[in-house]
């Protein structure tokens, strides 16, 4: 295709910082001291707009226990939530 997007950021490679050239070398990104895994299930609120956000939402000892949990990584219309804006494929 001629286009495949704008208005978004370019490709890029991923940067992981390594204590040592050798543990560099080695490639071993999971056991790096500087990197932490996003992946996992977390606690999910899809407000209607910023405006009717929870107060306090962003403090750590907020309280969403009431929330949903979603898995990460994915797309929170996979699972349930809002509509897909947009799709070249059928979702289920």
């Amino acid at each position: 295709p001629g286009l495949v997007g704008f208005n978004k950021l370019t490709g890029r490679s991923r940067v992981i910082s390594f204590d040592s050239v050798d543990e560099a070398k080695a490639g071993d990104w999971k056991n790096s001291q500087w990197t932490h895994s996003l992946n996992g299930s977390w606690r999910f609120h899809l407000a209607p707009n910023p405006t009717t956000l929870p107060s306090g939402f962003e403090a750590s000892d907020f309280d969403s226990s009431g929330w949903s949990e979603i898995s990460v990584p994915s797309n929170w219309t996979m699972q349930g939530f809002d509509k897909p804006i947009y799709t070249n494929v059928k979702m289920p």
